[in-house]
């Protein structure tokens, strides 16, 4: 983890964003990725929390035939 400032004066936990298809854990069962959007906003964050039944996904994003294959 490192601590950087955007624009703003945002701050950031990593140095570097998450590529697509890519998973950082951020905590104890707690998975971050990214997801491309084909507009300018052009990606979004999502989250992967382990519960006892499996994964929960947070902000499925667009289902695009890129996002699926992800």
């Amino acid at each position: 983890m490192h601590d950087r400032k955007g624009e703003g004066g945002m701050e950031y936990l990593f140095d570097k964003q998450v590529e697509p298809g890519e998973l950082i854990e951020v905590a104890d069962g707690v998975l971050w990725l990214t997801m491309p959007l084909p507009f300018e906003l052009d990606h979004i964050n999502l989250y992967l929390i382990r519960g006892e039944g499996g994964w929960v996904v947070i902000d499925t994003g667009i289902g695009t035939s890129t996002t699926k294959a992800l």
